[in-house]
């Protein structure tokens, strides 16, 4: 359904949506044989040890980032709003 967007908005050239279509299958092909041959070298274990690190750092990163939106958020709202209650 995508590709049928694209090659019926592409009115005098179709070429560059089939040569994208087949470089991205040529990458995911490479992308597949390269973590396949990956995938035998590394130990599992390590390889689940070292991204659920990776995962708890971004879990704590991302709600810092959260609060510190919220709180600018919350500073903004009663910046506009606390005036109009004052007066």
């Amino acid at each position: 359904m995508f590709y049928a967007a694209l090659i019926g908005s592409g009115m005098y050239n179709t070429i560059p949506v089939f040569g994208g279509a087949i470089v991205g299958a040529l990458a995911l092909i490479g992308v597949y044989f390269g973590l396949n041959k990956v995938t035998k070298l590394v130990p599992i274990g390590m390889f689940f040890r070292a991204s659920s690190i990776l995962l708890g750092v971004l879990a704590v990163y991302f709600a810092y980032e959260g609060i510190h939106e919220l709180s600018e958020g919350l500073e903004e709202l009663a910046s506009l709003y606390l005036p109009i209650l004052i007066s």
